[in-house]
């Protein structure tokens, strides 16, 4: 809200600046009201321009103003002539100028001609330029110290937000998990091929989507989650893979009669009814 309000002061009051300040201030004011969307007239360079309608050629030995000049550039609208003409005559004098300029501005105009900085993440951009500013000569220690802690304090909520998500990754692979089953029980009744009692098995565990649920209700039911346990977790447990296994032979067995009908696998009674055929396939409670 504080930056909003100074940038809504700023667009009201600038009208004595626009005709005062030098190219580079104009340029950078210009981008900065353009990409919070205020409404500027890119007229405000016209007092740049020689009686030809051309930038002035003088303008080719200020590379700081050519630099804000290039970037606001890239804030033009379609059919702005002078935004156009800006970014051409910008980048072919900054290219010319790369290599006769000291070396921290060479490093900007460098940074600046290989990709525009409205382009660029602002995180990114940020750790650059802690670490390009450090180097410039007139380098304002109080703003370098602002912009380290600005840094780490982000960084700080970011490594917060990664290890919340890392809790969810194992959860991920289960849904992954999840369909990769049941895709290979279509590829399975689609190619007609009936799998081995230990194959289905191996599948059926995962199939019946009992691991994601004891997985996801583990986060529900555990104050201090620990990577030891979900290390654990994530290979499927003997605990885990019994429970799975007896709510998946429950399953086929109370589908079984409509399965059969509609051709769906039954690898499991077949096979038992094979080896056993002494086994009722019903039992009277």
């Amino acid at each position: 809200m504080e930056i909003k309000n100074a940038l809504e002061n700023v667009y009201k009051n600038s009208n004595d600046a626009w005709l005062n300040d030098d190219l580079y201030a104009t340029a950078f004011r210009f981008r900065l009201l353009r990409q919070h969307g205020f409404n500027v007239s890119q007229d405000v360079f016209e007092r740049f321009k020689d009686e030809t309608g051309k930038f002035k050629t003088l303008l080719r030995e200020d590379v700081k103003g050519l630099l804000s000049l290039y970037e606001a550039s890239f804030f033009g609208l379609e059919g702005e002539t002078t935004m156009d003409e800006a970014k051409a005559f910008t980048t072919t004098h900054l290219k010319d100028l790369k290599g006769n300029i000291p070396a921290s501005l060479s490093r900007k105009v460098g940074h600046a001609l290989d990709m525009p900085v409205h382009w660029r993440l602002t995180r990114v951009e940020a750790r650059w330029f802690i670490d390009t500013y450090k180097q410039e000569p007139d380098m304002n220690p109080t703003l370098l110290e602002l912009a380290r802690l600005d840094y780490n304090i982000v960084q700080s909520i970011h490594r917060r937000e990664v290890s919340k998500l890392a809790r969810s990754i194992s959860s991920v692979t289960q849904w992954a998990d999840l369909c990769k089953a049941y895709l290979k029980e279509a590829r399975w009744f689609h190619a007609g091929y009936k799998p081995t009692l230990e194959e289905y098995l191996d599948n059926a565990v995962v199939s019946i989507a009992a691991p994601l649920m004891l997985f996801s209700s583990y986060f529900l039911t555990t104050d201090k989650i620990t990577k030891e346990a979900l290390d654990y977790i994530d290979k499927l447990p003997s605990i885990m893979r019994c429970s799975s296994m007896l709510l998946r032979l429950t399953n086929d067995l109370g589908t079984s009669s409509g399965c059969m009908r509609h051709g769906s696998i039954q690898v499991v009674e077949e096979e038992v009814l094979v080896q056993k055929p002494s086994i009722p396939r019903s039992y009277n409670c």
